[in-house]
């Protein structure tokens, strides 16, 4: 069972498994490591992939920006 992470294959998640477990534990898995791994600012995914099939796709969601903030000419009250 492969791991992608971006896109690509990380060595440190491939395991060798029973074709009837790799399932769940494909899930479970990718449900552990994206908790594990902190947002950022742009969208990931993490996938499971056993046999040239992915089996598991969660994404990790990126940082939202907070532009209603002070300091902008727009959201400047003036008396």
């Amino acid at each position: 069972m492969y791991c992608l992470y971006y896109d690509e294959i990380v060595d440190a998640f491939f395991l060798i498994l029973l074709l009837e477990s790799s399932f769940e534990s494909g899930k479970q898995n990718v449900q552990n490591i994206k908790h594990i791994i902190p947002q950022k600012l742009h969208p990931m995914k993490v996938q499971s992939i056993v046999e040239n099939r992915g089996i598991t796709r969660k994404d990790i969601y990126p940082w939202r920006k907070n532009v209603t903030g002070m300091g902008y000419s727009d959201s400047l009250l003036t008396n």
